[in-house]
């Protein structure tokens, strides 16, 4: 008798620690969204971008990821991403927004979102 008490407990206990680890390790909403990249605007500064997103960027890189086009001296991509959401580029030049996308999850690859995964973890 005493054993199952135990046990009832013991599980019991071990739920309660699991939906408490559950709730604290589940993601927030992402800023990763249509709306948010309808509020960057060209011209913008990047810590405006950054007070939009959240957060600094998963990647930043210099050069232009978007156009093939050789690099302007101080253009840099900014990336945020997420392979459940999508991912927000925006190509900033001396620290505002020159340019910008927006690609949804939904119409991304499964390769695609597997290269985000392994780029921003």
């Amino acid at each position: 008798m005493r054993h199952r008490r135990l046990l009832g407990f013991g599980l019991l206990a071990g739920a309660v620690v699991l939906a408490v680890g559950v709730c604290l390790l589940w993601p927030g909403p992402s800023a990763i969204s249509q709306e948010n990249f309808e509020k960057i605007q060209v011209g913008m500064v990047l810590t405006e971008v950054e007070a939009i997103m959240g957060q600094k960027a998963n990647v930043e890189e210099t050069g232009n990821w978007i156009s093939n086009a050789p690099a302007k001296p101080g253009e840099t991509t900014h990336v945020w991403a997420s392979p459940s959401d999508g991912l927000i580029l925006v190509v900033s030049q001396n620290d505002r927004v020159a340019f910008k996308r927006f690609s949804p999850a939904a119409e991304m690859t499964i390769m695609q979102r597997i290269g985000i995964w392994l780029t921003i973890r």
